[in-house]
């Protein structure tokens, strides 16, 4: 979850990634105007969006690190990373449920136009 974890730590960047994702899905979901442009358009934007997703989660954990050293012991600091990983995993659990409801009870992902 990079909006809330990052925020927590320091990370601004992490906030940006939720509004690319939302900005990425309209993109995809709305640009059939320009024909397989839009197929193009939409899967660079996926892959850099995803690119730039997995730098930030290579880098942002020494980081944090690093801003935490002078304050926390290291066995804390991975103490309060395995909460915040329990805690994505149950967020991720619970939104894949709201998910799989939501589509059991209205058939489809896509709202009816």
């Amino acid at each position: 979850m990079p909006p809330l974890w990052g925020v927590a730590h320091g990370q601004w960047a992490g906030v940006f990634f939720l509004p690319a994702w939302a900005f990425v899905d309209n993109v995809v979901r709305g640009g059939r105007s320009f024909g397989v442009w839009s197929a193009v358009l939409g899967a660079a934007m996926v892959i850099a969006t995803l690119t730039l997703q997995v730098v930030f989660a290579m880098n942002a954990d020494k980081i944090a690190w690093s801003r935490a050293a002078a304050d926390v012991p290291f066995e804390i600091y991975l103490r309060r990373q395995r909460y915040w990983a329990l805690g994505s995993l149950l967020m991720a659990v619970r939104m894949a449920a709201w998910i799989y409801a939501y589509i059991s009870r209205y058939g489809t992902a896509l709202p009816a136009k």
